[in-house]
């Protein structure tokens, strides 16, 4: 990878972490060569909310943010142990629209907004910190797209995340959940809303973000 080749050439064995473990140092080495990235954020959950012109409105979630890379050598003694921590990805935001029912008992929709996905993890060796990505807001108001007419659907597509050398970001689209980053450290993609005058609909969850890693190469 692009990480890989800014290394030294004589750095011809490595270690591979895609979860929480432990680095013990070879004999005779006393410097590692160290790449990682964070964990991607989830994707933020679609929302909708009410106007002071009586209408609902509908937005999409955002999506989740990448991890940050890092890339240092770092000093060791041979033969200790080190803890290694690799950032998860972050959980999705849920959707923000409850069914409630008026006085008359028919179903209509509560405006809320979508909740926020989760930031990812942080990648850990020693003193080096990859930050994990932020995770996308959830759907307000902003995005205004009042409804069309009476008991007439409308969706707005949640956002779409990043794709890096490392992921690809997840994809929002229309009447959808934001869908799951792949890869190493890529974001959620963000979750759709819906709207209708008279059916009570959730706004869907965005996608979970990827995890990263840490490489420890000698």
């Amino acid at each position: 990878d692009k990480a890989s080749a800014a290394a030294p050439a004589n750095h011809s064995h490595y270690q591979f972490f895609t979860a929480n473990g432990t680095f013990t140092v070879p004999d005779g080495v006393t410097q590692v060569f160290v790449e990682m990235l964070g964990g991607g954020g989830g994707g933020g959950g679609g929302g909708h909310t009410s106007n002071t012109d009586g209408l609902l409105y509908c937005s999409g979630g955002n999506a989740g943010k990448s991890g940050e890379p890092e890339i240092a050598i770092v000093p060791v003694i041979a033969g200790n142990n080190y803890p290694v921590t690799v950032g998860a990805g972050g959980a999705s935001g849920a959707g923000g629209v409850l069914p409630n029912s008026n006085p008359t008992g028919n179903v209509v929709q509560v405006g809320q907004a979508g909740n926020s996905g989760i930031n990812g993890g942080n990648s850990i060796f020693i003193d080096v910190v990859a930050n994990g990505g932020a995770g996308g807001a959830g759907g307000i108001v902003q995005s205004r797209i009042p409804l069309s007419g009476f008991n007439q659907l409308d969706s707005i597509s949640g956002g779409n995340a990043e794709t890096t050398f490392f992921g690809k970001g997840g994809t929002g689209a229309v009447l959808s959940n934001g869908s799951n980053a792949s890869g190493y450290g890529a974001g959620g993609g963000g979750g759709a809303s819906v709207n209708s005058l008279n059916i009570a609909l959730s706004g869907y969850a965005g996608g979970r973000g990827s995890s990263g890693f840490v490489k420890i190469s000698w």
